[in-house]
């Protein structure tokens, strides 16, 4: 069993919290961003860009195994595992 991952990350209101991840699952925008260490209108703006249609679902591959899905009008982003992200970054 992987121990979970801490980030302190900065709100877009300038307040900051400890993000907490255990294992591979979909977040949404704002907790996504925060494991990627992105500003959550960026991350959105990339979603927008890469999304594709595929087999009636709205699909956004941004490489490193995050994928965004979209349900309804909201993503959902699955990340596979931020520890190895932060390792290849």
């Amino acid at each position: 069993m992987s121990s979970p991952i801490k980030r302190v990350a900065t709100t877009t209101q300038g307040t900051s919290r400890t993000v907490t991840a255990t294992a591979s699952r979909w977040y949404d925008v704002e907790f996504a961003a925060m494991l990627l260490a992105l500003d959550p209108g960026a991350l959105r703006a990339r979603l927008r860009r890469a999304a594709r249609s595929h087999n009636g679902e709205t699909v956004a591959h941004l490489g490193m195994g995050v994928v965004g899905k979209k349900l309804g009008k909201n993503w959902r982003l699955f990340v596979p595992n931020v520890e190895a992200i932060d390792r290849k970054s």
